[in-house]
C-alpha cells in the first residue's frame, strides 16, 4: 500500500498488508480497514486497522474453523471530522510494524506459508524428450528451413515497399494545394457541390493508387464507375 500527499506530490509511507480482500478509508479521513475474508479466502480471515502514516493499530483473526465475510467502518457524517494537516511522521503503535515492502516476493499460499520444503513454485518443468537427436551445426541448413527463411524476407520487402508507397500517396495527396470554390449564393447549392468535389478527388486518388499497382477493394473499383455520374450533377449544378 503507497499513502501520497497528493497537494505536494510527495510519498507518506509505503507498507503491505498481505491477503488483504477489502480495503477502506474512515469517515475522519485518517484509518484504513483492510480484511481478509471468505469466500475469498477462506483461510487466515480477520481485519487490521491502520493509520495513513503507516501504523498498524489493531489486528483481530477469527477462530479457527470461523469465517470473516465482510469488515466495514460504522457510517459517520464528514462534517464531524475537520481536516487536519499531513503528517510523515508514523503515530506510535504498540503492534510490531509489518515487514519491508519487497520489490521482488514469491507469493506462498496461507496454507504453507511458515513451513519448510516449500514445492518448486513452476508449474511446468520443460524436460526434453529422450530421444531428441542433437543437431551437428556442421550439417547443412535442410531445404524446408531455407525456403521458409526466403518466403519471410519477401514478404518483409514486399510489406516495406507496399509501406513506403503508401505513406508517397497520402503524402502527395495531402500536400495538392486546395482550390478555393466560388461561391453560389444558395448555402445549400454550395454543400453539394463541396461533396461532389470531395468524392471527385477521392476518385482521382484511386486512380492514381491503380496506376501505381495496387489492387483496388471492389468497393473502390465501383465507387471509381461513379465518376461520370458525379461530373454530370457537378455540372448541372454549377449551371443552375
Amino acid at each position: 500500500m503507497e499513502f501520497w500527499d497528493v497537494k505536494q506530490k510527495k510519498l507518506i509511507c509505503q507498507t503491505q498488508s498481505q491477503d488483504t480482500t477489502s480495503f477502506q478509508w474512515c469517515a475522519d479521513g485518517e484509518h484504513i480497514l483492510t480484511a481478509t475474508t471468505a469466500p475469498r479466502l477462506r483461510v487466515g480471515n480477520g481485519y487490521r486497522i491502520w493509520h495513513y502514516t503507516g501504523a498498524m493499530l489493531e489486528e483481530k483473526h477469527v477462530g479457527k474453523g470461523e469465517e470473516l465475510w465482510e469488515a466495514f467502518w460504522c457510517p459517520a457524517p464528514l462534517e464531524r471530522f475537520p481536516e487536519k494537516p499531513i503528517s510523515y511522521r508514523q503515530v506510535p503503535s504498540e503492534k510490531p510494524a509489518p515487514p519491508p515492502v519487497s520489490t521482488q516476493q514469491t507469493y506462498v499460499p496461507p496454507s504453507m506459508r511458515g513451513k519448510t520444503n516449500l514445492p518448486s513454485t513452476k508449474l511446468h518443468e520443460y524436460e526434453p524428450p529422450s530421444n531428441q537427436k542433437k543437431q551437428d551445426p556442421s550439417m547443412p541448413v535442410s531445404k524446408n528451413k531455407k525456403k521458409k527463411e526466403a518466403k519471410k524476407n519477401r514478404e518483409a520487402e514486399k510489406a516495406a515497399s507496399g509501406g513506403n508507397e503508401a505513406v508517397s500517396m497520402v503524402t502527395s495527396a495531402a500536400s495538392a494545394p486546395s482550390v478555393p470554390m466560388p461561391s453560389t449564393g444558395d448555402p445549400e447549392k454550395d454543400k453539394k457541390i463541396r461533396n461532389l468535389m470531395k468524392k471527385l478527388q477521392a476518385i482521382e486518388v484511386l486512380k492514381e493508387q491503380q496506376k501505381a499497382g495496387k489492387q483496388l477493394e471492389l468497393n473502390q473499383l465501383t465507387k471509381m464507375k461513379t465518376e461520370d455520374a458525379l461530373l454530370a450533377e457537378l455540372k448541372a449544378l454549377e449551371i443552375s
